[in-house]
């Protein structure tokens, strides 16, 4: 009986040490005190229980171990980039009536991305038309880690100076779609009103789906 319970306790701690060991690389500093608790309930596990009643309390520790691991694993911490919006800016040249709109875009996560846009304007509720009509839509545009990108709509003529008068309203439309990590895709649907009395640009909306895409990635260990 005691070389039986000595073979199950060695199979138990190679369990635990497996575990660790599986997930010595991706788990953060954050949760090495949680894993270390647990093996100490382990420990205690094998010295004060006895029989089934410790080897299922040992097999519930083990695979709390594995839960932990998988959840705080890269492809299951939420995304490792993140497409958003930083401020948002428009002038106007009176001389050639031209309005210049840019909408930046931060990619707010930890890994390099490339993102598909469809860009548009519309003035009066009507979808306008883009002076870089050469453009394709949807374009990419590579998301650098912790960097702005600008996506810019650029208006001309008696348009132009109808929006920045305040006589025609204009909003500027993002949609993007990325990867957010080997496992997500995300969208992101954003728009933009522009107010001729602050001559500003303000968010309307700004929704990024499915919900995982609005995490943050995991913190760094």
């Amino acid at each position: 009986m005691n070389s039986r319970n000595s073979g199950c306790n060695v199979l138990a701690l190679a369990g635990v040490g497996a575990t660790v060991g599986l997930y010595a690389l991706r788990v953060p500093a954050w949760m090495w005190l949680a894993t270390a608790a647990n093996v100490a309930v382990i420990a205690v596990l094998l010295t004060r229980l006895h029989g089934r009643t410790r080897h299922a309390a040992v097999a519930v520790c083990i695979t709390s171990n594995v839960l932990i691991g998988w959840y705080v694993s890269p492809e299951n911490q939420g995304p490792h980039a993140r497409f958003v919006t930083g401020p948002p800016s428009v002038t106007y040249d009176a001389q050639a009536m031209r309005l210049t709109a840019i909408i930046n875009v931060h990619n707010d996560g930890d890994r390099q991305t490339i993102a598909s846009i469809i860009n548009a304007v519309w003035i009066d509720s009507k979808k306008g038309a883009l002076s870089d009509r050469n453009r394709p839509q949807p374009w990419q545009i590579e998301l650098v880690p912790k960097q702005t990108s600008p996506v810019m709509f650029v208006i001309e003529g008696d348009t132009a100076a109808a929006v920045w008068g305040g006589i025609q309203l204009m909003e500027v439309p993002i949609d993007g779609g990325y990867d957010a990590n080997a496992k997500l895709n995300c969208r992101f649907s954003f728009v933009g009103r522009f107010y001729p009395q602050l001559k500003q640009i303000g968010t309307v909306s700004s929704v990024t789906s499915p919900g995982e895409c609005r995490l943050r990635s995991r913190p760094s260990s």
